[in-house]
């Protein structure tokens, strides 16, 4: 609807539909990071690696993921999980090349802690800081 007030057009798109959307959104993007691509960011170091935002050169921070070519040359997940101040801190899968969870487990700033489970066989490191572990055990086939 367009309505004129004071020589100025005023759109009103839906009333507060269009409103509630834009906050929707906002909120959306505040709260919930889209996974970015682990092939996007810069790596240094090694063990453990510490992974950079290429525009900022800063470490990153939030969810990401790693992909690679399977069968048919079709994208298949690699690696999930998540960077903190640029390394791997929380939970954090590994695939193989069929897309079979291969590896689980919790990394506290890219250092593995609690229990891992690796090809099928449970693995205890050091433990976790409070509130950072998964518990694994009510996944079904563990």
């Amino acid at each position: 609807m367009i309505a004129k007030s004071g020589g100025t057009v005023l759109l009103i798109l839906l009333g507060l539909g269009f409103a509630g959307m834009m906050y929707e959104g906002y909120v959306r993007d505040l709260f919930l990071e889209t996974p970015r691509d682990l092939n996007e960011l810069i790596s240094r170091g090694t063990d453990p690696i510490e992974f950079l935002d290429p525009e900022t050169m800063e470490p990153y921070s939030g969810p990401v993921f790693l992909t690679e070519a399977g069968s048919l040359s079709v994208p298949q997940l690699k690696m999930s999980g998540t960077l903190e101040q640029g390394f791997w801190h929380g939970p954090w899968e590994n695939y193989d090349e069929d897309g079979e969870l291969i590896t689980k487990g919790t990394q506290n700033m890219g250092v593995a802690c609690g229990v891992w489970i690796e090809n099928g066989l449970e693995t205890t490191y050091d433990p976790c800081p409070p509130g950072l572990e998964i518990d694994w055990s009510h996944i079904d086939g563990e």
